[in-house]
């Protein structure tokens, strides 16, 4: 019989198919390497990432603006000492590392406060080109990244000044808790600046030690990948019209140590709505959130159970074949070689008659007509009419088959994926969720005390020879600026409303 086509082929097939869906159960359901973590809890570490994204882009832009506006303010003036524009910008604003005064021309340092800043690194000759005064980052001597602000200062009659300032990519008010590390991230996937993890001196024990150079290896790792990953389009990270964050954000799972697994979240720094680019997304940073979850011992079970599966599968699997080998196939392969001997004109040995019903039916065929070939003279007397053997069909034998495979589909549909009675919220998320709150609850305030020292800055540069037309020149680039203000105007020590802004003075 020819392996191209007779019985042969369509058991091997099925013997085939029924070992690759044991292997696809066993990976599947067996797998107790990867994703043990529940998608909530990814889901949430990306949230958590955008959170950080949201803050520091804020934090960066509200930097940029509050510098070019008192800049803008003192130039609006008359000349001002440069120590006394540091001075100022110091009493109003304490978010600033370091500031300083530059002659552009000379390149001569008029003022400093703070932290000695890198003021090598300003090219003095291309300010004036597009993008000349962009905030940009500068690496230490100490290896720490500081971000440059850069705006200028100018007087009609006085040489051009430059006001620099620095600050570091820290994340403003954000609530780590207990375990978890936040990373800036380079657009080459390097680590600027990382908030979570001690360094190696402040631990006590060679565990601790141990742990600490373990989390800063797999930060690295995330910090890599995360890179990668923001430089993706938005639009091709996110179904159309999904809403949320406006960039490129995702999840990342890590390696396992002593029952846990590091679980990261990763957004890149975008503007406050779809395709608006700021001055601090041109940086082109990914903030990287990581933390190290409890892997739930339930779902060990759960492999066990998968590979159980697979295991009673191929059990299954081996029993239906052997009983269509032992069957069909090896009936029907005896047939066709006493349907050959027939053929050759062997007729002196009986016809091997297979047992069931099909197969005894052709074999009692083939007898017959190996006697009828035998050209005896002598008729034969009928065989008596016995009773007739039940036999069991093929039709039997495909129902018993067809029985085994449903007594392991069934049971697999029944317990695998099933909701359990009792519903457990990882304790993750809700720290999570307490961790996001806390910050929350710091941006609103921050947000507030950014109100009252933008309304301080401008208070500071009015005084007694102040002119009302020049007051209400500053309210109302001050309302441009700054959308959070429905009103804006200055009282005398009488009430009376001596210029305004925007909308109608709500007290007076």
């Amino acid at each position: 019989m020819s392996l191209l086509g007779g019985i042969r082929p369509p058991i091997t097939v099925l013997a085939v198919l029924l070992l690759a869906l044991a292997g696809f159960t066993a990976v599947t359901l067996g797998n107790v390497r990867e994703g043990r973590l529940p998608a909530a809890v990814l889901t949430s570490q990306q949230h958590f990432a955008e959170d950080g994204a949201i803050a520091l882009r804020a934090s960066l832009d509200e930097s940029v603006t509050d510098l070019d506006r008192a800049a803008a303010l003192f130039s609006a003036g008359k000349p001002v000492a440069p120590d006394a524009v540091l001075d100022k910008i110091g009493s109003v604003y304490q978010k600033w590392r370091g500031t300083a005064v530059v002659e552009i021309g000379s390149g001569r340092l008029l003022a400093a406060r703070g932290e000695n800043l890198p003021l090598t690194a300003i090219d003095r000759t291309r300010l004036a080109d597009e993008g000349g005064l962009a905030p940009r980052m500068v690496k230490l001597s100490n290896g720490e990244t500081r971000l440059l602000t850069l705006s200028l200062l100018s007087w009609n009659g006085q040489p051009q000044q430059l006001l620099v300032a620095s600050s570091s990519l820290r994340f403003p008010g954000i609530s780590l808790g207990n375990f978890r590390a936040i990373a800036v991230v380079g657009s080459d996937g390097t680590v600027l600046s990382n908030d979570g993890i001690p360094e190696p001196e402040m631990v006590l024990t060679d565990l601790q030690r141990a742990d600490v150079k373990r989390d800063t290896k797999q930060l690295r790792s995330f910090a890599r990948t995360a890179a990668k990953r923001a430089k993706a389009n938005p639009l091709t990270t996110k179904e159309p019209g999904s809403g949320g964050f406006p960039g490129v954000s995702g999840s990342l799972t890590g390696g396992e140590w002593g029952g846990e697994r590091a679980a990261a979240g990763y957004a890149r720094l975008a503007g406050p709505e779809p395709g608006v680019g700021t001055s601090a997304t041109s940086l082109e940073l990914t903030v990287v959130a990581m933390v190290n979850v409890a892997q739930n011992p339930a779902r060990t079970s759960d492999a066990v159970a998968g590979l159980a599966l697979a295991g009673a599968l191929l059990l299954v699997g081996a029993l239906v074949v052997a009983l269509l080998v032992t069957t069909v196939q090896r009936p029907l392969i005896t047939l066709f070689l006493e349907s050959r001997r027939l053929t050759r004109g062997d007729l002196t040995r009986p016809v091997s008659v297979p047992r069931g019903s099909e197969a005894a039916r052709i074999g009692t065929a083939l007898e017959r007509l190996r006697t009828q070939l035998l050209d005896q003279d002598t008729a034969q007397p009928p065989a008596p009419a016995g009773k007739r053997k039940r036999r069991t069909g093929a039709r039997t034998l495909l129902a018993l088959c067809a029985v085994l495979l449903l007594a392991w589909c069934v049971p697999l549909g029944l317990l695998v994926n099933r909701a359990g009675a009792d519903v457990v919220v990882p304790q993750q998320l809700v720290n999570d969720q307490r961790e996001r709150t806390d910050t929350l609850n710091d941006r609103i305030r921050r947000a507030l005390n950014e109100g009252q020292a933008d309304l301080q800055s401008v208070a500071s540069l009015m005084g007694d020879d102040t002119t009302p037309q020049h007051m209400t020149t500053v309210l109302e680039r001050t309302a441009r600026e700054h959308v959070r203000y429905d009103s804006l105007y200055v009282l005398d020590a009488t009430g009376t409303v001596l210029a305004q802004a925007g909308g109608t003075p709500q007290a007076t």
